[in-house]
């Protein structure tokens, strides 16, 4: 498939150290909405259960940029435009608890969600 990624940069003056911050962070932004597909997540699926982590984040005073960060991204052989959320940990297995619907994929990950609680 033939994409073109577009980032969007903030216009505000940075610091390096900001920048280097938002670069370190970045780098924990593992997981993304390919993974939540893959699990058996459909597009407005992923939308309710990342829009419900970011709720829990914002509840809990976390800011919920540290774990969730949106890209745009241009397919062109499709001549189409897509948010694709990239997540860290957390926040990944934030959305997992928030999936509307189980597949075995979603079910499998809860369970090791809640093994890994001590």
């Amino acid at each position: 498939m033939a994409t073109v990624e577009l980032i969007r940069y903030g216009f505000g003056l940075h610091s390096v150290a900001d920048d280097f911050e938002d670069l370190l962070r970045s780098l924990e932004l593992t997981y993304s909405t390919r993974h939540l597909a893959a699990a058996g997540l459909t597009a407005s699926e992923i939308g309710m259960a990342i829009t419900a982590a970011i709720r829990v984040c914002r509840l809990n005073e976390i800011d919920p940029t540290n774990h969730f960060r949106s890209r745009y991204i241009f397919d062109e052989r499709k001549h189409d435009l897509y948010t694709e959320w990239r997540m860290t940990r957390q926040g990944f297995a934030l959305a997992i608890m928030h999936a509307p619907n189980i597949t075995p994929a979603i079910a499998r990950w809860q369970w090791e969600l809640v093994n890994g609680v001590e």
